[in-house]
């Protein structure tokens, strides 16, 4: 821990990644859709690390894929990347790369159930928001148990909701009410008993 017995956690989501929708729809990305960042999302992690250089964090952890990668490297300048593979993005399984119309219309039963059991309804081949949080969970605590300093982690919007919905005391089942934007910053404090607290939730410098 600092000096003054508590340390800083900024949870951020990554940057704007690439939109490979020919016609600009929004689709389902997870963890099947590997894209990088976007020309805006690149600007948008440059103006991030502005906003860092001078924060005093020792590491930036990392889901693996390319979009929080990215938005990682262009933070971290010459600190530290650990790449952390429970921090990938959620599975969504068959659903992935279809726009949320297509979806609604192919899948019409499984789409309605999933949105009363967010839960426990997996896409089909998918993977369970349950699943997700279990692992996603388990990661952060893991990274709070092998560090001291002040820390960057940088994920995604389903794995960044999972989290602080237990350090909020939220339902699970209510994580979509936690607004997560691109880049965004959720600053988490921890003091010398453990205990993590949100100082600030879904703030962006960015613009």
């Amino acid at each position: 821990m600092n000096s003054c017995n508590i340390r800083d956690i900024y949870l951020l989501r990554h940057t704007d990644p690439q939109n490979f929708s020919p016609d600009k729809q929004r689709c389902c990305i997870g963890v099947s859709t590997d894209i990088s960042l976007s020309e805006s999302g690149k600007e948008q992690a440059y103006k991030l690390h502005k906003f860092f250089a001078d924060k005093d964090f020792d590491q930036v952890f990392s889901s693996p894929m390319k979009r929080c990668r990215e938005t990682a490297q262009i933070i971290a300048g010459n600190k530290q990347i650990i790449i952390v593979e429970q921090l990938k993005e959620i599975e969504m399984g068959r659903w992935e790369g279809l726009s949320f119309e297509e979806i609604r219309s192919q899948y019409p039963e499984i789409y309605d159930a999933r949105g009363k059991d967010i839960l426990h309804v997996a896409p089909p081949g998918g993977e369970p928001f349950i699943d997700c949080a279990t692992r996603a969970k388990k990661a952060f605590k893991n990274i709070l148990a092998s560090t001291t300093k002040n820390i960057i982690i940088v994920s995604h919007a389903g794995v960044n909701r999972t989290i602080l919905s237990e350090i909020c005391g939220l339902p699970l089942s209510e994580l979509l009410q936690i607004p997560q934007k691109y880049g965004c910053i959720n600053h988490l404090l921890q003091d010398q008993n453990g205990k993590v607290i949100v100082k600030d939730s879904n703030f962006t410098p960015i613009g």
